[in-house]
């Protein structure tokens, strides 16, 4: 039983992994935009990232 139970699990983490590769890619493009991961040069306004991910959204669509 518990043999079956983890089978599922593995098979169900195996079919999520291309949707975990994805948006990671996504979130990594957008960071690399914003320069998000040099927070020590600037400081982004929070209205600026939510304009980027609204445009990034409807590039999606």
């Amino acid at each position: 039983m518990v043999l079956i139970l983890l089978f599922i699990i593995l098979i169900l983490l195996i079919g999520a992994w291309g949707v975990i590769i994805d948006n990671n890619r996504k979130v990594t493009k957008i960071a690399n935009k914003m320069d998000i991961f040099d927070i020590e040069d600037k400081k982004i306004p929070d209205e600026e990232i939510e304009k980027e991910l609204e445009n990034y959204n409807n590039e999606d669509k």
